[in-house]
């Protein structure tokens, strides 16, 4: 039953890895789709702002031409000097001389496109008068700059601009302050500044997508607004290309979902063969006293070599024992195997073993009932198997206290495994009442002069000495960290530079030889 079960998360999982690439090349190309359009639109802006700040330094080119040198008299050389200088830009519909607001004379002769400059005008940085839009007779429009007494008068144009879409988007340019365009795209339509941030940028909201550009030198700022196009309008026009890239990615990826489910089941059935048939092998790395280097006890690591000799590792098959109910079973065959060695190779030494433990183990009084099943036929006492256990899966595991409570009574050690990385404190020791921290080896690989672990070791030994609980330390690997360990008050260690892990016939000629096994440094600590 559980076989098909599991086949049938896999086929599941398979179908929901093919098809997730699928939906994401769809958004993806959804998404490229639109980011394309807003680019577009923002050169749109761009160029419209362009347009605009072109005519405007056209009219003040005008005005700065020759006009300067002739005498404002609205005579014969005034006006062929306004005439000079209007038909140096074709742009230019009328340049004329005012008295006031109204018109004196034009470079033309005869009447004045307009017969005054209305009082509307934005003042530009140098203090010119500046009239992006002005109505004339017969619907003309144009826009003018006054600079002194002279002014020029240009058309305004509609917007030229550029597009791809099918319909031009709208396009306006406003004056800061205002709703209504003064200039309008080749669509005729006006979009809406209202809700667009302040500056440059986009929205896409109410289905629209609409991009603003504010001019860097002038009062106003372009707007360029589009439909936001559909995911059904980008998949009518790229869904081959999605639809073959999105089946292709979906397909590898739910082949490779397959495989590595495929295996994980695999290995599940094979690690519950290896635990019937006693496949798995148990070693034993060395824990040593670090003031004086003598073994005091061992930890139980178990290990797995398939029939086809790949070794899995713990980290992969571990996980999975915990994920597919073999977590006790596992557990029940190390305990067995540990049992049977101190009856056996190591009944000597008299040396303490550990045994990991999930947090499942903790759940009721199965692991202490089973411990002494196996210890007290043969006689050996409860102090020989203590029990490690994560300290996330202390704090994970509920009513756990209670159980750590009943093994401690019943003789057992309990230590908490990996602390310093499960955030639940040093405060919960109090609460667990255990008799022995392992301090994680992350923390010992980063000891240095100026390390900050240095201080977290120093309160967590600090502490734990407080509660009258030991420190022990995984992974050391140097005599330089053994050495700055045993000044900070660690009990014990293990790692490397005492031992890997061994077998039980190893373990015991490595504690009988000591301290000829011991390293260089330990022995000369020993004997000071």
């Amino acid at each position: 039953m559980q076989r098909r079960t599991f086949i049938l998360r896999v086929a599941a999982a398979s179908i929901v890895a093919a098809v997730i690439p699928l939906a994401m090349a769809v958004s993806l190309a959804h998404r490229a789709a639109v980011d394309g359009s807003a680019r577009e639109l923002a050169m749109l802006a761009g160029s419209a702002v362009a347009e605009i700040e072109r005519d405007i330094e056209t009219m003040d080119r005008v005005l700065r031409g020759s006009i300067r040198g002739a005498p404002a008299d609205c005579g014969p050389g005034h006006i062929a000097a306004m005439r000079d200088a209007a038909i140096t830009e074709g742009l230019v519909l009328e340049i004329g001389y005012l008295q006031g607001t109204r018109v004196r004379c034009t470079a033309w002769g005869g009447r004045a496109r307009l017969e005054e400059l209305p009082d509307t005008h934005r003042l530009t940085a140098q203090g010119d008068r500046l009239w992006l839009t002005l109505n004339g007779t017969g619907g003309a429009r144009y826009r003018a700059l006054q600079r002194g007494d002279h002014y020029v008068l240009i058309p305004a144009r509609m917007l030229a601009g550029t597009h791809t879409h099918d319909s031009p988007p709208d396009i306006g340019v406003f004056l800061h302050g205002e709703t209504q365009p003064f200039a309008i795209g080749r669509s005729g339509r006006a979009p809406s500044p209202v809700g667009l941030p302040a500056g440059s940028g986009k929205d896409e909201s109410g289905g629209l997508l609409r991009y603003q550009v504010a001019s860097p030198r002038y009062d106003f700022f372009a707007v360029a607004q589009a439909r936001r196009r559909s995911l059904a309008e980008v998949w009518s026009e790229n869904g081959v290309w999605i639809a073959l890239v999105g089946t292709f990615a979906g397909l590898l990826t739910g082949m490779g979902t397959a495989y590595a489910l495929r295996r994980r089941l695999s290995l599940s059935a094979g690690l519950a063969e290896a635990i019937d048939r006693d496949e798995l092998t148990v070693l034993y790395q060395p824990l040593v006293r670090l003031r004086d280097g003598a073994c005091i006890g061992a930890e139980a690591l178990v290990r797995w070599n398939t029939a086809e000799g790949e070794g899995i590792s713990p980290e992969v098959f571990v996980p999975i024992a915990e994920s597919s109910g073999l977590i006790q079973p596992l557990t029940e065959f190390v305990l067995r195997a540990v049992v049977t060695d101190l009856s056996g190779p190591l009944r000597t030494l008299g040396l303490p073993i550990s045994i990991n433990v999930a947090a499942a183990s903790l759940h009721d009084d199965s692991l202490r009932l089973l411990a002494e099943s196996l210890l007290a036929p043969r006689g050996l006492p409860r102090s020989l198997v203590s029990f490690e256990c994560t300290e996330r899966d202390f704090v994970a595991a509920p009513k756990v206290a209670g159980t750590v409570a009943a093994l401690r009574d019943a003789g057992h050690r309990v230590v908490v495994d990996d602390f310093g990385t499960g955030y639940s404190g040093l405060s919960a020791l109090q609460s667990l009442a255990v008799d022995a921290v392992k301090i994680d080896r992350v923390f010992i690989e980063a000891m240095g002069e100026n390390s900050a672990s240095m201080p977290l070791i120093r309160h967590m030994v600090a502490i734990a000495r407080d509660l009258g609980v030991e420190t022990v330390a995984e992974g050391v690997e140097t005599e330089a960290q053994r050495r700055s360990l045993a000044a900070l008050g660690v009990h014990s260690g293990q790692g490397f530079l005492f031992g890997r892990p061994m077998t039980a016939a190893d373990l015991r000629a490595f504690a009988g030889a000591q301290p000829r096994h011991v390293p260089t440094g330990l022995v000369a600590a020993a004997a000071t």
